[in-house]
């Protein structure tokens, strides 16, 4: 990363080195957080939610970690790209079966170039919901 002298960073709690500096493909420090949504929401007003209501309160969200430690923030980030939705294989769209469905995903590495979180998105048609899996990585 070539960090600008005039950007406003701040550097990772100790918390937060250790959680990036320990992390192995076998345990990840990615906060995994479950969210049940009544009704079914679409793609496009989940970017919108985060855009207008998350970015805004957690610059965590738009902000890259520098190999020195530090969030650089990235002006103008587009979030869609953290955002994907997640099909959930027919019969297996319920509350019971998310864990199974979802735990692959708990394991996957985020992408260190980016802002390090990702949002899947579930519709339960069986259960007329919608799930938003959130992972954050600890630092």
């Amino acid at each position: 990363f070539h960090m600008p002298a005039k950007q406003d960073t701040r550097s990772l709690s100790s918390v937060g080195r250790i959680s990036l500096t320990t992390e192995k493909p076998t345990n990840r420090s990615i906060v995994g957080m479950l969210m049940f949504v009544e009704g079914e929401f679409a793609y496009d007003d989940v970017v919108t939610f985060v855009k207008q209501r998350i970015m805004p309160k957690f610059s965590r969200f738009s902000s890259a970690v520098t190999p020195s430690f530090k969030f650089l923030p990235l002006p103008e980030y587009d979030c869609s790209p953290h955002i994907s939705i997640f099909e959930a294989p027919k019969g297996m769209d319920n509350e019971e079966n998310l864990h199974t469905l979802l735990s692959p995903l708990q394991n996957e590495p985020l992408d260190p170039t980016r802002p390090l979180w990702d949002l899947h998105i579930v519709h339960l048609q069986s259960e007329n919901k919608t799930v938003l899996y959130w992972r954050i990585h600890h630092c």
